[in-house]
């Protein structure tokens, strides 16, 4: 996962109640596109973001949980977002992902709220 698009070049100018510079919200940035590297077994690694559908998902993520949801013997991946849905990516095994948050329940909180659950 990557956290969201921000570029020095079209940096908002956000103030603080005091009228202060400070740092903007994230809801004022753009999300970014996932990414995923698969190890070559020689110290290199490839990505295959696009192939494997996580790309097709952008997020503003800071972190990232991986487990066995589903107890498929597959690793599959959460991804919690500030400001918008959470993801969360179903191992279809072969390098392969499904991105079901709404599905699984995960995507928002019960009032459809979002979690903001990256910190």
């Amino acid at each position: 996962m990557n956290y969201l698009a921000w570029d020095p070049q079209t940096e908002p100018s956000c103030k603080a109640a005091s009228g202060i510079l400070d740092y903007c919200h994230p809801k004022l940035y753009q999300p970014t596109p996932n990414r995923l590297f698969l190890n070559n077994g020689d110290g290199t690694f490839r990505d295959i973001s696009e192939q494997s559908g996580i790309r097709a998902h952008p997020g503003k993520g800071m972190g990232i949980g991986v487990a066995d949801y589903d107890l498929d013997g597959l690793m599959d991946l959460f991804v919690p977002n500030d400001k918008m849905q959470n993801s969360f990516f179903h191992n279809q095994g072969g390098g392969h992902f499904e991105e079901i948050a709404f599905d699984a329940g995960v995507a928002l909180t019960e009032d459809a709220k979002f979690i903001s659950g990256s910190g």
